[in-house]
């Protein structure tokens, strides 16, 4: 928080920069260690009442939906900073942790009234109680549960007991079914790939419950339900595949056990184009048919027939585009390869999903819901877009099946052409 409290502009005008920056930073630094601290706490608890397998199962939920509510939370902090001299408003919402952390550094400039006062209390004694009950519950948790969690494992399910398998009902070919039902159980088996894959459905739910936020604040808090669906079945699925498709990605990058890698490498050859297809399809499957098939009932529903599936199939064309750039260069078997993170700096990776996510989506949703107005200007985008669609996806299938499959993310590796070898 030191560069973004020095950086930012002064709260307080009149009051010195040092003071500004030292305000600013006491208490961002405080709702950070609250956040972290409180999400320990309520992991550590959940620990304690829950049995080992309960537990191993819904720890990851718990932890997506907490970076939902607290990235949300962080999203609408700027917001507080405007609205906090409002009595009204901290009547209404001081139940909101980010609230106490604005009233704790108003009352640090000295601008603070009485009730400023004893909120900004709260938010001193909450990341105090934050940080105790985490301390104490992780020693109580270690001792009691370390056989469990980390010395035992878990019985793995008979045929008897396995249930449905969408796999098996739709995929014919065996060497697909066979990948697709290896990445299903890794998923499903994995809490680190799992967590990894809730932090981005956390992120892309907090986003779009901000834009509806940002979009109801801008009409003044008149809640149209008409405007407010049209808005979400228009922005909602590009900005929600620009997340998800990333998502996967790297979630599918990350190994789970590299030593074990050799039984895929002796096979590889048997089938490439299958292994291939089936990762295609797992991801279609989770980050885009999904917000797809919630969504385009509401478009229907708001916009008739006619336009809302003009605008679901413009939608599509475009999320599969996304999807196409996005894999064009991967040549692996997903949790196989060797990942080398941070290859990028932080800064610039942020900075395009930013752009993508700020000025992309909202750019090419306005051109989606123009062009579905009229069936003439919608058959002429219809064209451009899936004229990109198939030329991204053919330069994506180029050597498919035939290059080798990439176990080792090497940095010393020499920079391609655009020719897969």
């Amino acid at each position: 928080t030191f560069l973004p409290s020095l950086l930012a502009p002064p709260i307080a005008p009149e009051h010195w920069f040092l003071t500004n920056v030292a305000a600013r930073g006491v208490t961002s630094s405080m709702a950070c260690c609250f956040a972290s601290f409180a999400m320990v706490t309520v992991q550590g608890a959940l620990l304690n009442l829950l049995p080992g397998r309960v537990y191993a199962r819904c720890s990851g939920y718990v932890q997506g939906i907490s970076a939902a509510i607290f990235f949300l939370c962080a999203l609408e902090s700027w917001h507080v900073v405007e609205w906090a001299d409002a009595g009204t408003f901290l009547e209404s919402f001081a139940w909101a942790p980010p609230v106490w952390f604005v009233c704790l550094q108003t009352d640090l400039l000295g601008r603070g009234n009485d009730s400023m006062q004893a909120l900004g209390e709260r938010a001193v004694w909450a990341s105090a109680a934050a940080l105790v009950s985490a301390v104490a519950i992780y020693f109580v948790s270690y001792w009691r549960y370390r056989n469990l969690l980390l010395e035992s494992s878990a019985p793995a399910r008979t045929a008897a007991t396995r249930g449905f398998n969408w796999i098996e009902l739709l995929v014919r070919d065996p060497r697909r079914a066979a990948v697709l039902e290896f990445m299903d159980k890794t998923l499903s088996r994995s809490r680190a790939h799992r967590m990894t894959l809730l932090g981005y459905g956390g992120l892309a739910f907090g986003l779009l419950i901000n834009s509806v936020l940002l979009a109801l604040a801008a009409a003044h808090w008149r809640v149209d339900w008409d405007t407010l669906l049209r808005f979400m079945v228009l922005y909602w699925p590009l900005t929600a595949s620009m997340i998800l498709i990333p998502g996967m990605r790297h979630a599918l990058s990350v190994p789970v056990e590299l030593n074990a890698n050799w039984i895929f490498r002796i096979h590889e050859s048997l089938g490439r184009a299958q292994w291939m297809s089936a990762v295609e399809m797992f991801v279609l499957a989770y980050a885009v048919l999904p917000v797809f098939v919630l969504l385009t009932p509401a478009a229907i529903m708001v916009l008739g027939w006619a336009v809302g599936l003009r605008m679901v199939t413009l939608e599509s064309l475009a999320a599969l585009s996304i999807f196409e750039f996005l894999f064009y260069s991967w040549q692996k078997l997903p949790f196989t390869c060797a990942y080398t993170p941070g290859k990028k700096p932080l800064a610039s990776t942020v900075g395009r999903y930013l752009a993508a996510i700020y000025f992309l989506a909202p750019a090419l949703s306005a051109i989606i819901a123009t062009a579905s107005q009229l069936f003439a200007i919608f058959v002429v985008f219809a064209c451009g877009f899936a004229a990109l669609w198939l030329w991204a996806r053919r330069q994506r299938l180029q050597g498919w099946g035939e290059s080798r499959l990439l176990y080792e993310d090497d940095d010393e590796t020499p920079i391609g052409l655009g020719v897969k070898t």
